[in-house]
């Protein structure tokens, strides 16, 4: 799958965005909670990844 780089860029904040929403619209309990805590997760993970992947790419 192919994502423009504006969007690609924007990800991370994406995820955050929405897991703060889950958790302002749904409250910090049930369903709301979890969702919240995965689309946060997905934002961390992915700000990660891509900082150790390009981290690597300039050490080459």
């Amino acid at each position: 799958m192919w994502i423009s780089a504006y969007w690609y860029e924007k990800l991370p904040a994406l995820y955050a965005g929405a897991g703060a929403a889950c958790w302002a619209l749904f409250g910090l309990q049930g369903p709301g909670a979890v969702s919240g805590a995965l689309l946060l997760g997905a934002a961390g993970l992915t700000w990660h990844w891509r900082r150790s992947y390009r981290a690597a790419q300039i050490a080459l």
